[in-house]
């Protein structure tokens, strides 16, 4: 299990797709433990994943920012 944060609720709609199974999702994984706080670093490595998935997930499965973002890169070449 992981730890997920609830993205600020002024930021409407979710906006990302959870790195986990891909569905619209408000929650992020802050590997650094922070969440959206004024204590969390830019450049930070959160990604979106939904309370669903993160009751399974580890940190080890989780991918980086980077992982995440070029494999959402690549599904949206696809379509």
């Amino acid at each position: 299990m992981i730890k997920v944060h609830k993205e600020p609720d002024d930021l409407g709609a979710p906006h990302e797709c959870c790195c986990l199974c891909g569905k619209p999702t408000a929650w992020w994984y802050f590997p650094n433990g922070l969440g959206f706080s004024e204590e969390a670093p830019t450049g930070s490595n959160e990604v979106a994943c939904c309370q669903t998935c993160a009751v399974t997930a580890t940190r080890e499965e989780m991918p980086s920012k980077q992982e995440w973002c070029e494999r959402e890169g690549r599904k949206k070449k696809a379509v």
